[in-house]
């Protein structure tokens, strides 16, 4: 199978360096962004050992969510992740405390990550104050990561407001035309810089950017190329 080329972009990775100075860091950007794959990539290449959980679709429950969080804990501790599988989604006050004792009790390698994925499916909001409650603990080493289209579902205020929080928004992983022109180079496709000008500051560039991740960069830059030699 032939190995899928990746753009790598030094300033995001820069970014992302700032994961490990928070409890807790939400990526929050529209789809197109490269969020994951940013992050991935730059995990991947990292110190620490990563724990990761997806959202599948907004009918995912907080049962799905707490056997995934306790299978990934699992790895680093199994006994702690069994106990946890077994004790439960904390329903009141004195399991969340309970739970959260646990966890602290967890010895995390230096610059473990909890990521969880397309959090913007998130429909349950005891997922997402269990998860305020676990940041506000501040575990030894452990960084957890939010990927996510919108934090409509979340609130943040507090965790801002008292340093736990970091967010990387769009603005940070927008892909700049520097970026995008090395792409099509790595890709092995040639456009000229006239129309490459012309094609990334039209009104619309922004609607073209969109086809261009959801569509392919390549067969994108052909139809914007054909386009341009029309006009």
């Amino acid at each position: 199978m032939k190995k899928l080329k990746l753009l790598k972009r030094v300033r995001i990775n820069r970014a992302l360096e700032s994961i490990f100075d928070y409890p807790l860091t939400v990526i929050e950007t529209p789809m197109g962004y490269g969020k994951t794959t940013a992050a991935k990539e730059f995990l991947a290449a990292g110190s620490g050992p990563v724990m990761w959980l997806s959202f599948l679709n907004s009918n995912d429950t907080v049962s799905f969510f707490w056997d995934g969080l306790t299978n990934e804990i699992g790895k680093n501790d199994e006994q702690a992740g069994m106990k946890l599988k077994r004790l439960g989604f904390p329903s009141d006050a004195p399991r969340i405390k309970y739970i959260l004792s646990v966890l602290n009790g967890l010895d995390f390698e230096k610059n473990t990550v909890l990521v969880i994925d397309d959090f913007h499916l998130v429909k349950e909001t005891q997922i997402s104050e269990l998860i305020c409650q676990i940041v506000k603990e501040e575990l030894a080493f452990l960084h957890m990561v939010i990927i996510t289209r919108d934090t409509s579902n979340l609130d943040l205020s507090e965790l801002i407001a008292k340093g736990f929080c970091n967010i990387i928004s769009q603005e940070v992983l927008r892909f700049t035309n520097d970026e995008i022109w090395d792409y099509c180079e790595m890709a092995g496709y040639k456009l000229s810089e006239e129309n490459f000008a012309k094609y990334v500051n039209t009104p619309a560039a922004g609607f073209h950017l969109f086809i261009l991740f959801c569509s392919g960069w390549i067969k994108a830059f052909r139809w914007a190329e054909t386009v341009l030699l029309m006009n």
